[in-house]
């Protein structure tokens, strides 16, 4: 099993150097990502919003997600950055299980497993509502899907 490095949050002021370059790699990499501005990701951290991570693989930042009616939350992970392909978050998954059960969201394994498994089925769902194949195909291919463990 990986090791779990503890990770603690940072701050963007100090980090910012290192992150809008990996927020501009991303948008650009990304054009599904045309609806955020690295500025508007320092703002939603700043202003406590967001949680950014920074680890010397590169950095995540994440939110909570509280579901009034059902009294739920969520880690969800709104941007993540690695300088190797898929390395950082392989790496770090025990960790985020790690801060996912710091907020109280129970089994964390298993919503992991419920996201993935709806992501895996998007082409069917797409379909089912009339999505054309080729903007079925362009949104699947940003699915990372072989990060989830």
């Amino acid at each position: 099993m990986t090791e779990c490095i503890k990770l603690e949050p940072c701050s963007i002021r100090e980090c910012w150097d290192r992150v809008r370059p990996g927020l501009e790699q991303i948008k650009a990499r990304w054009p599904a990502s045309n609806t955020w501005r690295p500025e508007d990701i320092y703002a939603e951290v700043v202003g406590g919003d967001a949680v950014l991570y920074m680890t010397e693989d590169g950095f995540a930042i994440c939110t909570i997600e509280n579901d009034r009616w059902t009294g739920t939350s969520d880690l969800f992970i709104w941007i993540a950055y690695a300088h190797e392909p898929g390395g950082m978050l392989k790496k770090y998954w025990p960790s985020f299980i790690e801060v996912a059960k710091q907020f109280r969201i129970k089994k964390p394994m298993d919503i992991l497993a419920d996201v993935g498994g709806a992501v895996h089925r998007w082409p069917d769902f797409a379909k089912d509502v009339g999505v054309k194949r080729n903007r079925i195909t362009e949104i699947a291919s940003t699915h990372r899907l072989h990060l989830v463990p």
